[in-house]
């Protein structure tokens, strides 16, 4: 496994990545097709945010968005000092194997 900052070139593989992840919990959600368009974006967290990727050889199996203190945007009930991991996916695949960690 290869770990390594995203590049813009992994945008569509990582898009792709956080829509597979997210399947799984489309019954859960009233709003679906909101929640699947910010999950289908994942990509651009890196706007805001240090986006990392895990490879798989040439697949890109997880990907996580880190928000340094002070980043925004951020939810109001995270204080502002505070870091916080916006988003974490993983290939369902992969799951269970300790990518995530």
């Amino acid at each position: 496994m290869q770990i390594r900052p995203y590049e813009s070139a992994d945008a569509d593989a990582v898009n792709a990545l956080a829509l597979s992840a997210f399947a799984q919990y489309e019954g859960i959600y009233q709003n679906w097709e909101t929640v699947i368009r910010g999950v289908g974006s994942m990509s651009s967290l890196a706007d805001h945010a240090e986006l990392i990727v895990a490879k798989d050889g040439d697949r890109i199996i997880a990907a996580v968005a880190c928000c340094s203190p002070g980043s925004t945007p951020r939810a109001e009930f995270f204080e502002p000092e505070w870091p916080i991991i916006r988003m974490l996916v993983v290939e369902p695949s992969a799951q269970g194997k300790g990518f995530g960690r």
